[in-house]
C-alpha cells in the first residue's frame, strides 16, 4: 500500500471533532467519556466516575445527506480498499499506521449492546467495516467503523441507540500495541453520516482513563484518522452516488 497523500482536488472537509465529548448535530456525541453503563474497564479497574456531559461547540454544520440519503441513491457496497486502503497516513509530523482491518456482513458481530444491535437489525445493516490504527511513536490507538444502513432515518436511529448504556463499537485488536485494544477505558462514540453510521473507539495502550489534555489528544487522533480515511469516500458518494474506486 502506498503512503497516504491528500487528493489534488479539494474535497469538503467534514467536521469530525473539536474536543472530547462534543455534541454533534442530530444525536449522540461523536466522542463521549465512558463511565457507568459504557464499555467496562476491561483491565479490571473501577469505572466509578460519572460520564461528563457532552458540551456543544462552535463548528460548521455538516452538509445535507445528498445522495447518501439512502441505499437507493448510493447502491454500491463499501469496500475496505475504498475507505481503509492506506496502511500509513501522515499529517504534519505524525504518522498513523493501520494494524488490521475487517468487514462484517452481520453488523451485530462488531458491536456491543442490545439497543445498538437491534437498531442495526431494524435498519437493515448490510455491512460494517472496521480498521485499527496506531500513532507511530506514541501509545495512542483506536478502531474506526462504518456501518451501511437502509437510509438516513435508520442511521440516526442507530446513532441514538449507540448512546444507550453498554452500546459501542467492538474494538478490533491488531498487531503491535493494538493487540491490547479493548483492554481499558476508551473514548467512544457514534455519528450518522447519511445512511452510514460512523463508530469509534480510541484509547491509550495501557488502558488508563483519559483525563484533561489526554482526552484532547485522543480526540485529535480520532479526528485525523477519521478525516483521512472516511471523509473523501463519503463525500464522493454524497455528491455522485458512486464510490471513488
Amino acid at each position: 500500500m502506498r503512503p497516504y497523500r491528500r487528493p489534488a482536488r479539494p474535497t469538503r472537509r467534514i467536521p469530525w471533532l473539536v474536543a472530547a465529548a462534543v455534541a454533534v448535530t442530530g444525536g449522540a456525541a461523536l466522542f463521549g467519556a465512558l463511565g457507568p453503563g459504557g464499555p467496562e474497564d476491561r483491565t479490571g479497574g473501577s469505572s466509578a466516575s460519572p460520564s461528563p456531559k457532552a458540551t456543544a461547540a462552535s463548528r460548521t454544520p455538516p452538509p445535507g445527506p445528498g445522495l447518501l440519503a439512502s441505499r437507493a441513491t448510493d447502491p454500491e457496497p463499501l469496500t475496505l480498499d475504498e475507505v481503509f486502503e492506506q496502511r500509513t497516513l501522515r499529517s504534519g509530523g505524525d504518522a498513523y499506521e493501520m494494524t488490521g482491518r475487517h468487514q462484517e456482513k452481520d453488523c451485530t458481530d462488531a458491536v456491543a449492546g442490545a439497543a445498538l444491535r437491534e437498531a442495526l437489525d431494524d435498519g437493515d445493516c448490510t455491512q460494517l467495516l472496521r480498521a485499527s490504527f496506531h500513532r507511530r511513536g506514541s501509545d495512542v490507538m483506536g478502531t474506526f467503523g462504518v456501518a451501511n444502513l437502509r437510509d438516513v432515518a435508520a442511521a440516526r436511529a442507530a446513532e441514538s441507540a449507540a448512546a444507550q448504556p453498554e452500546s459501542f463499537l467492538e474494538p478490533l485488536p491488531g498487531s503491535g500495541d493494538t493487540r491490547r485494544l479493548g483492554q481499558g477505558i476508551p473514548l467512544a462514540g457514534a455519528q450518522a453520516r447519511g445512511h452510514y453510521l460512523i463508530l469509534t473507539w480510541v484509547q491509550f495502550a495501557d488502558g488508563h482513563r483519559p483525563e484533561g489534555d489526554e482526552r484532547d489528544e485522543l480526540s485529535r487522533f480520532a479526528a485525523e484518522v477519521g478525516t483521512q480515511t472516511l471523509d473523501a469516500p463519503l463525500e464522493a458518494r454524497r455528491t455522485t452516488g458512486k464510490p471513488t474506486n
